[in-house]
């Protein structure tokens, strides 16, 4: 089963998720942590956080066929009716402790599934 895990925009950089910033690290540190192979996206490329339709009919197309993750709430409303089976997962710059670990956790268990399907 491929994964994506979908952030918000790309805040400055050309990378989702870029390694310099604080989600990115954090991200990146779990996804090492936990073995899950996944691709990194963003939901929109404008600094205004809100997905074009065209936008969202590109993911559409492009992760028609993988198990979306929606990585915070604010990209679950806008994506919810575009992915029907997509997961939320807290956002990796969220500041509680719990949130992170329910990250983890729920990725973590994404790698489980692969190694039960194997």
């Amino acid at each position: 089963m491929k994964i994506v895990l979908i952030g918000g925009n790309p805040k400055g950089y050309n990378v989702p998720f870029h390694p310099s910033t604080k989600s990115g690290k954090r991200l990146r540190q779990i996804i090492e942590q936990t073995g899950i192979s996944c691709e990194l996206t963003n939901m929109t490329n404008n600094l205004d956080d809100n997905p074009t339709r065209e936008e969202i009919n590109e993911l559409k197309e492009r992760y028609k066929r993988y198990q979306v993750i929606f990585l915070g709430r604010f990209v679950e409303k806008a994506l919810k009716d575009a992915f029907p089976s997509g997961i939320y997962l807290p956002h990796p710059a969220s500041r509680r402790n719990a949130d992170l670990i329910r990250l983890t956790m729920g990725l973590a268990d994404f790698v489980d599934q692969e190694d039960r399907e194997d």
